[in-house]
């Protein structure tokens, strides 16, 4: 997770979304709640991928179901 954050934003290392956004999908998967909202956050954006509302709800449900109350209101 604190990889794909880097990446993100360029912190270290060059900003690289695309990078960012494949460590977070690796990390979603393994059930990282952090990595399941700042995912959604990037779908629901179109911070770096394309803009896709469908992939950025399952995400923001997937990390509220872990507790995150703002992914619970933004799905």
């Amino acid at each position: 997770f604190q990889q794909a954050l880097a990446y993100e934003n360029g912190e270290g290392v060059p900003r690289d979304p695309l990078l960012a956004a494949n460590l977070y999908c690796e990390a979603a998967r393994q059930g990282d709640r952090d990595a399941q909202y700042n995912l959604g956050w990037m779908y629901a954006n179109g911070r770096g991928v394309p803009r896709h509302d469908g992939r950025a709800a399952y995400l923001f449900r997937a990390a509220a179901e872990q507790g995150i109350e703002t992914a619970r209101r933004l799905a």
